[in-house]
């Protein structure tokens, strides 16, 4: 159980940091895209953009789906900082273990989704790319989080069980 409860700590430090990290990553890019020089690339969704070139309206959406990125990210972030916050105090097989395995699973699909529409906001690109990889990834998290709750009504019958 020290173990877990070790590492748990480890990866609720790294998710943690990554929140702290994210809005101001998410406001640098929105920064660079409103005032790029002549001549600067962002690339976004795997698309080179030359943002100098961008027109207003185009650059509204950039920055639409960079907040959408970013915003999901952000949350997929806080609900695996909380998950092994809870490992991290030895509580495995509980509700908001659970709930927060779900929410985190439901999390990683919607970025997926995000991802997948990113192509479209970008001009003379109109690509839709589906990123299938991390809705498997997310899928995968909502079965474990099914088994997490599994776990928990064993547990409670089991500690119901003289």
């Amino acid at each position: 159980m020290q173990s877990i409860k070790e590492n748990s700590r480890i990866v609720r430090i790294f998710a943690q940091w990554g929140c702290y990290v994210t809005v101001p990553a998410m406001i640098l890019i929105i920064y660079m895209v409103i005032t790029a020089p002549a001549g600067t690339n962002i690339k976004i969704a795997y698309i080179d953009i030359p943002t100098s070139s961008l027109l207003n309206v185009d650059k509204v959406a950039v920055i639409i789906i960079v907040v959408l990125m970013s915003g999901v990210y952000l949350m997929a972030l806080i609900y695996l900082k909380k998950l092994f916050a809870l490992y991290e105090q030895g509580i495995i097989f509980e509700d908001k273990n659970a709930k927060y395995m779900n929410n985190f699973a439901y999390s990683i699909i919607l970025y997926s989704i995000v991802n997948s529409f990113s192509g479209l906001a970008l001009p003379n690109h109109k690509i839709f790319q589906p990123d299938f990889g991390t809705f498997i990834i997310g899928v995968i998290f909502l079965v474990i989080s099914m088994v997490i709750n599994e776990g928990r009504k064993i547990k409670q019958e089991s500690d119901l069980t003289v």
